[in-house]
């Protein structure tokens, strides 16, 4: 299994986000999978991942960190509906079930400092992922200039 990092996390976020903003999406699990992610508890860590990188960048500026709230709102939205998905496997479904919240992982970013040098190892142990062996670099394309 490919480890998650905030490269690949991205990139699966991003994908996701141009099939949701392409139309309706029924199995919201469906466009994560299809841009690489390999179960929903990988998709949510995702969307963590991402929030968490745009968080860093928002916290600086006060019109950018209301267009992080409204876009953690949406993607808490995503994550509930991926957790309720009834199309879940019963050991996934089990696992999902004890997923962190996007506002609880939000408030958890907030208690953080943003720049600090062991932002990103706390949150990748946050999530209880691998913390890769050279920091995160930013992305060159935020995901969050789109819509959900």
């Amino acid at each position: 299994m490919p480890i998650l990092d905030l490269a690949r996390a991205t990139t699966i976020v991003g994908k996701a986000e141009a099939a949701f903003a392409g139309g309706t999406v029924r199995n919201p699990y469906q466009p994560f999978a299809d841009a690489g992610a390999t179960s929903r508890l990988e998709t949510i860590q995702s969307i963590q991942l991402t929030l968490a990188e745009y968080y860093m960048h928002a916290k600086r500026d006060a019109g950018e960190l209301a267009d992080f709230n409204h876009y953690s709102r949406l993607s808490s939205g995503i994550v509930m509906r991926i957790i309720l998905d009834s199309d879940a496997p019963p050991e996934e479904a089990q696992v999902l079930g004890d997923t962190e919240s996007v506002d609880s992982f939000v408030e958890y970013l907030r208690s953080l400092d943003g720049l600090g040098q062991d932002y990103w190892q706390s949150v990748y142990e946050r999530l209880d992922l691998q913390f890769p062996s050279c920091p995160p670099a930013p992305t060159t394309k935020a995901p969050w200039w789109r819509f959900w």
